[in-house]
């Protein structure tokens, strides 16, 4: 079998998950933090749920160090591959996708989700239970937004817990930074945990049919 030194498309980032911001920052946090009170008690604990934060500082790590000097980065849940039924069609797609030569937006980040965006009067909803505005298991966006939005995050999740004092699912807060942080303005497509995760809205790769013109 092959191993990651024989595959030029694979580098990895030693971490130390313990050395992480944001898990020090929410282990640390006086008075402790809470669970929201709707959750599932024997899989969302504490430690699961602050795992599921990780993910923008291993992101943000990958977009600095840019071994493949690449202008677009996805973020992709590990296990995300027990989500699809078809996932030949799905794989064959996802490797379409990172081939793209031409995007309508110089700067995106974009989210697939469930649900409409948070209301305003509604805060309370991403604290106490589940809230899937956006899936969570993937994300896409340009190099720049890859990295305001992990600095972002940096920023308002610190006032978030402080306001709350709860750890709430990533997703979650996510849905509310996009309702309460008017300078992060994602965008968004209808997407589920299933084979729909992946298809980002052809809009964002196709031009409209008015600007093209016949030679």
């Amino acid at each position: 079998c092959s191993t990651t030194t024989e595959l030029s498309h694979i580098h990895i980032i030693p971490v130390q998950y313990d050395d992480l911001w944001i898990v020090q920052k929410a282990r640390t946090m006086d008075p402790p933090l809470n669970l929201p009170t709707k959750r599932n008690e024997e899989k969302d604990t504490f430690e699961y749920i602050l795992y599921g934060h990780s993910k923008h500082e291993l992101l943000e790590r990958a977009v600095e160090t840019n071994v493949f000097e690449t202008t677009h980065f996805a973020w992709i849940d590990f296990d995300i591959g027990r989500m699809f039924q078809k996932k030949t069609e799905v794989s064959n797609y996802l490797k379409w996708f990172s081939s793209i030569p031409y995007f309508t937006k110089d700067r995106f980040i974009c989210f697939p989700g469930c649900w409409s965006e948070l209301d305003k009067e509604k805060e309370k909803d991403v604290v106490d239970s589940v809230h899937w505005r956006f899936c969570g298991a993937y994300f896409v966006g340009d190099r720049d937004s890859m990295k305001e939005f992990c600095q972002m995050y940096r920023e308002q999740i610190t006032v978030f817990m402080e306001k709350h004092h709860t750890l709430v699912w990533d997703f979650n807060f996510w849905a509310w930074m996009e309702t309460f942080c008017e300078q992060w303005k994602p965008l968004w497509y209808r997407g589920d945990h299933n084979d729909s995760l992946l298809l980002v809205s052809a809009d964002l790769y196709t031009k409209p049919l008015e600007n093209i013109t016949r030679k």
